[in-house]
């Protein structure tokens, strides 16, 4: 380019909502580095268009009628150009989680000023990674929940977590563990307690939600997949 020209930032536009789109691209166009180069309103028109087009960065919508934006940062996102940001109304901590795994470089909530989203693009084109701070309180708050949950929790209870995650009953837990049934029972009703909640299904979902079961089976070596289930290759060094 020429001395003096500003280099621009193509920018592709996802979201099934009109008005949004039409938001977006007025933002945008106060900023003389940033140029629109297409806008999709689902997956199907986000996959061709984005190659199409070829833009620095992607603006997405986590909701789309089709799909998730997600699925099109799983699908698209590589060690280069496009980079993705999501900008959704979704404030989910595990939907960032999710959308950061993919390849997302940014997760920004759509309430975002103008400024500030004009800003984040700029810092994605150039490699970098934006989260909206309001985000980072939450990622916070729920890495103390897990912490908070976890204390106090015997290898014993997170043995039976799994096998509650693994939809064992008391005799079939009494079973794996060698111990009678009323010691597998005792087991399952202290857990319940440490954990605050009054049912296994709740123990559970507590568990998931604070990432308190484990990944795989290889921390449980003596359990078999329980009918439906893939086996788990586990290498052990």
């Amino acid at each position: 380019m020429g001395a003096g020209m500003t280099e621009l930032t193509r920018v592709f536009l996802v979201d099934d909502h009109p008005l949004v789109l039409e938001g977006l691209q007025s933002v945008l166009s106060r900023d003389e580095g940033l140029v629109v180069v297409g806008t999709a309103d689902s997956l199907a028109a986000a996959r061709s268009g984005i190659p199409a087009t070829r833009p620095d960065v992607v603006l997405t919508d986590e909701r789309l009628p089709d799909g998730s934006g997600i699925e099109l940062v799983e699908e698209l996102a590589s060690t280069a150009p496009p980079w993705f940001v999501m900008v959704t109304a979704n404030d989910h901590v595990e939907c960032v989680r999710n959308a950061l795994d993919a390849g997302s470089r940014g997760y920004l909530l759509k309430d975002i000023p103008g400024t500030r989203l004009r800003e984040a693009i700029h810092a994605v084109a150039r490699g970098e990674v934006r989260l909206d701070p309001r985000l980072t309180g939450m990622f916070l708050e729920r890495l103390q929940q897990r912490r908070e949950h976890s204390q106090g929790l015997t290898w014993r209870d997170r043995e039976v977590l799994a096998y509650l995650a693994d939809g064992l009953t008391n005799v079939q837990i009494s079973e794996r563990m060698k111990v009678a049934h009323s010691t597998a029972k005792g087991y399952v009703t202290a857990l319940l307690s440490r954990l605050g909640v009054d049912t296994r299904a709740a123990a559970v979902g507590v568990a998931a939600r604070y990432g308190l079961l484990p990944t795989s089976d290889s921390t449980r070596p003596d359990i078999e997949p329980m009918p439906g289930r893939p086996k788990v290759m586990v290498v052990r060094r």
